[in-house]
């Protein structure tokens, strides 16, 4: 199949939309920036790629707006089964039109007794992709959690880890707001299974759903919030970077190790 024009500015424009969800608010400048910056398009073409990065993108305008509507079934009557169990129900989910490209279910994984629950955005996959069953972030990304939860030395056992969208999907498909409001109800069977001492949320797309908040994650990390619960409980939450953003921006990793500290300390570890 011939690649288009078109075809490579939606890409564009679908890359552009993740890079916003994972909290990539600014992009380096170098020579190729000042190349791409100083070309002369033809007439025309400018508009066209505005347009094509501006494609319609529900969850990038979700995650400027943070106008997520949450299910309304208080987090305690949702019945908690087990993970075991929710695993099942989200590998055979069809509540969006995800499911139709489900390159594998991500229900996540972990402890059954995890003091800490670490929530991302998604997995992104292509078909023939080879991915651990384990692989919740990304390879890389995962090693990189690893490092930090050696680092604060919290063992993986008191650890589960999941994402928003429980489906990996092709990065050129990009969920949209009806898509994450599907996958919610299964976040808080997750945290009525687990009831996590503390939740970190990584990634802008997390902290602002969790937190019914619209600020930016630069204002949004260094300090303690509250997920608060339909039931009247709160449980401690940090937001921090996403590892894909901190693999492109290593100059943020000193902020997550402040922030990487504060879950330290909240858990006893320091």
């Amino acid at each position: 199949m011939k690649t288009t024009a078109r075809d490579i500015l939606k890409d564009i424009g679908s890359q552009l939309a993740y890079h916003k969800s994972v909290g990539i608010e600014k992009y380096p400048a170098n020579e190729g920036t000042f190349a791409l910056l100083n070309h002369q398009p033809q007439e025309g073409t400018l508009r066209k790629v505005k347009a094509a990065v501006s494609v319609d993108t529900p969850l990038a305008r979700r995650a400027a707006k943070s106008e997520v509507k949450k299910d309304d079934s208080p987090l305690d009557t949702v019945p908690s089964g087990s993970l075991q169990e929710l695993g099942n129900e989200i590998a055979a989910c069809t509540a969006c039109a995800l499911a139709e490209f489900r390159i594998l279910p991500v229900a996540g994984n972990g402890g059954e007794r995890a003091r800490l629950l670490i929530v991302g955005d998604r997995l992104p996959a292509d078909k023939g992709t080879r991915l651990p069953q384990t692989c919740v972030f990304g390879i890389e990304q995962d090693r990189m959690l690893a490092r930090m939860l050696d680092a604060i030395k919290l063992p993986r056992s008191d650890v589960f880890v999941t994402n928003v969208i429980k489906c990996a999907v092709p990065l050129a498909r990009q969920p949209q707001a009806e898509h994450v409001n599907a996958c919610y109800s299964y976040l808080q069977k997750q945290v009525a299974v687990l009831r996590p001492e503390m939740i970190l949320a990584m990634g802008m797309i997390p902290a602002r759903m969790m937190l019914s908040r619209s600020d930016s994650l630069s204002r949004l990390r260094g300090r303690f919030h509250s997920y608060k619960c339909t039931d009247g409980r709160k449980i401690p939450l940090v937001a921090t970077y996403h590892p894909t953003f901190l693999m492109q921006n290593e100059g943020m990793k000193r902020a997550t190790w402040e922030d990487l500290k504060l879950v330290a300390r909240q858990l006893n570890l320091a």
